[in-house]
């Protein structure tokens, strides 16, 4: 929150505009509230005409802080709606209704707002229930099917790198064996996709899996334990819950 002297109006110009100045190096200070002390420094020393549009003091600095992650926050988030970007916005606007109607629509929530059921363990329910609720539209907040598209055109693009790293030593060796790594974050991505979308996840891995056979000839099963390789590496699920996912992942057959 900006703190605007009380005496603004007394101090000497250069006073003025040293507090400019330290406002233009605190990272902290909004575009709003770097907006409100340029008008106040400008009635104080009394060309209010020129409020908001005076030029910042050390104009680069303030530029490289509103064009930084912070600043770029802060533009997003410009109509407000309590400094969420347009994104988080839209998601809290669909939750706020689903709540509203968990918590007030539903006689047997409903009552538990009167004091005698207001208990620890009486909130906790409730609690539980908004967040399952969250957790089961998971797929109104995340954009499953263009994330998919994205993890697959990830994976293959690992995979042609590793590839072509390796192209020269399968010839000269004359043998069929495959290096297929994954880069940590391309790994992070597809098992999280996997934990949280596990149906369409098994579908990316079929196109993966083909797709991988049409462009090497890499056999389907070779490719799916070159995915849960590179998931043992840098995944969440424990050992038996990957292999018991991957077990239902029936290689593609291979066309002839």
């Amino acid at each position: 929150m900006l703190m605007k002297p009380t005496d603004l109006d007394r101090l000497h110009p250069n006073e003025i505009t040293r507090w400019l100045d330290n406002l233009a190096d605190d990272d902290t200070v909004t575009t709003r509230d770097w907006t409100v002390a340029q008008y106040a420094a400008a009635v104080a020393l009394g060309v209010p005409e020129a409020g908001p549009d005076r030029e910042a003091p050390d104009t680069p600095r303030v530029e490289a802080r509103q064009r930084s992650y912070q600043g770029v926050g802060e533009a997003m988030s410009a109509d407000d709606r309590n400094s969420l970007s347009p994104g988080a916005a839209e998601v809290r606007d669909r939750f706020a209704v689903d709540f509203q109607h968990t918590l007030f629509d539903r006689p047997d929530l409903r009552k538990r707002w009167t004091l005698r059921h207001r208990s620890k363990e009486s909130v906790a329910e409730v609690a539980d229930r908004l967040a399952w609720s969250v957790g089961a539209n998971l797929d109104q907040i995340v954009p499953t099917e263009s994330l998919g598209n994205t993890v697959r055109a990830a994976v293959i693009h690992d995979f042609t790198d590793s590839i072509e790293m390796f192209a020269e030593e399968r010839v000269s060796e004359g043998i069929q064996w495959w290096h297929l790594n994954l880069m940590p974050s391309v790994a992070k991505t597809l098992d999280w996709y996997i934990r949280c979308f596990p149906g369409e996840a098994h579908s990316v891995i079929g196109e993966i899996q083909s797709q991988a056979h049409k462009l090497w000839q890499v056999p389907a099963a070779d490719t799916l334990a070159a995915l849960q390789s590179a998931l043992s590496l840098d995944g969440e699920p424990t050992e038996q819950q990957r292999e018991t996912y991957f077990a239902l992942l029936e290689p593609h057959t291979d066309p002839s």
